[in-house]
């Protein structure tokens, strides 16, 4: 019949497979259960396997000279003959057949039972009268059959052997159909270990075709990137010399204008008059320090860390030194109390922007009148780090102004004439540094600023 030859080409049968994880994790495959079962439902068995199925079954029935040796699979609510045996002449079964699984048919209680069944004639025993086998088109009274389990222990089917005649089917046949019932389950095993590494295969095969379009995405993108950054560093080059040049050029006139209110000083003229160079040379001088402001931001924002060992005594001395022309620095006692021989690694531009910053501005709002005014500067060592205070007895800060200080534009104090730049670019320098900013004051009694740095 044409079921025994369309059997015997490639052909799906169920399997299932919904707690084979195991075999998933001893071909290191690793599968989601609910995708294992939705992808192992049915198995492609090839034709190779149906051509040894076949060839053990045909050698069975010589050897145990039986009409029918059969492999079944449970297929839904029938029985379905996956293999049967080609070479006796009187074989009642076909590949590829199903039949009804009824309660009295033999298979049907090898699969409930789970365990052999021998039945040497079942029309001697009244319970089989209504067995499907044995009606007289099939007359099988003689049966000998075990179940086939799947990898997750459910039901496969069974093999077995039929016959005609009463059988008491001796041990060894016992023996062999149970050795090849194993080399069943075995070639169902590897069946399933093949099927899923084609799977994994195809999927990495997938996967691969998903990376290749996702680096040609990537390359794309960084392409662009390259591009753009490159465009940036023009832009910001650029700006650099923008800023340069601006500064340069804004700074010229400021300073022809001070060298011409000092030679207009020079000349005759009355009280009222000197009153007024004095106001623009502080609006001229007030000018200057925030062009110098706005290009120390700007230059602590992009420009790279350098750092060196520095002589942190000597950096801070220098400072003061350029400060020196500042209005009352000379009524003010300026102590620097650090080791001459203490190295600071670190980057000096920025070091000296931060102390100019800072000693500055104990110089501008010192409180003058006093007897003693200072301005003490200390350093210490603590593990892996410097802390550094810049303390001044000078006029303070309120309260409710502490923690708005280190904010740009902003000054606390009404009578502030900066840019309320300076503690900003402070703090900016400082978090380059991978440091710390702290403040403290007492209104109309000391300012401490303490920096901690690493080293």
């Amino acid at each position: 019949m044409g079921h025994r030859d369309t059997f015997h080409r490639k052909r799906d049968f169920p399997l299932s497979l919904t707690s084979s994880e195991r075999f998933a994790r001893e071909e290191d495959i690793i599968l989601d259960s609910k995708d294992f079962e939705e992808q192992f439902s049915y198995q492609n068995i090839h034709e190779e396997l149906f051509q040894k199925w076949q060839k053990v079954v045909d050698i069975v029935a010589e050897i145990m000279v039986v009409p029918a040796c059969l492999i079944n699979r449970i297929s839904q609510n029938d029985l379905e003959v996956v293999v049967a045996n080609k070479k006796q002449n009187d074989t009642p079964y076909l590949a590829g057949k199903r039949y009804p699984i009824s309660k009295d048919l033999y298979c049907k209680a090898v699969i409930d039972r789970q365990k052999k069944l021998i039945i040497s004639n079942a029309s001697k025993d009244p319970k089989w009268k209504n067995s499907p086998n044995l009606h007289p088109s099939f007359n099988l009274i003689a049966y000998v059959g075990l179940p086939i389990f799947l990898p997750d222990g459910k039901i496969f089917g069974t093999i077995c052997a039929l016959s005609h005649q009463e059988q008491k089917f001796p041990l060894v046949f016992h023996h062999l159909l149970e050795e090849i019932k194993n080399s069943i389950e075995r070639d169902i095993e590897l069946n399933l270990r093949l099927q899923q590494i084609n799977i994994a295969h195809e999927a990495l095969k997938k996967s691969n075709l998903i990376l290749e379009e996702k680096s040609k995405a990537l390359h794309h993108l960084n392409k662009k990137l390259k591009e753009r950054n490159y465009t940036l560093k023009q832009t910001n080059t650029e700006l650099d010399k923008f800023a340069y040049s601006a500064s340069h050029d804004l700074k010229a006139p400021l300073n022809s204008i001070l060298g011409l209110i000092e030679v207009m000083k020079l000349e005759p003229h009355d009280q009222g008059q000197d009153a007024y160079l004095n106001f623009i040379k502080k609006s001229v001088n007030s000018m200057k320090g925030m062009i110098e402001n706005i290009l120390d931001y700007e230059k602590n924002a992009r420009t790279a860390i350098v750092r060196r060992n520095i002589n942190l005594k000597k950096l801070i001395e220098e400072v003061i030194h350029k400060l020196q022309y500042l209005e009352g620095v000379d009524k003010i006692s300026i102590d620097v109390d650090i080791d001459p021989k203490f190295r600071l690694f670190s980057d000096a531009k920025r070091l000296e922007v931060i102390f100019n910053n800072l000693i500055a501005n104990a110089i501008k709002y010192h409180n003058l009148g006093q007897t003693k005014p200072f301005i003490h500067i200390k350093q210490k060592e603590i593990k892996n780090k410097v802390i550094i205070q810049v303390k001044d007895n000078g006029t303070g800060i309120e309260d409710k102004q502490i923690e708005k200080v280190f904010q740009m534009f902003y000054r606390a104090n009404t009578k502030s004439a900066g840019s309320g730049l300076g503690l900003c670019i402070v703090k900016e320098a400082v978090t380059k540094l991978k440091g710390k900013i702290s403040v403290t004051s007492v209104l109309g009694k000391e300012t401490i600023f303490t920096l901690e740095l690493p080293h």
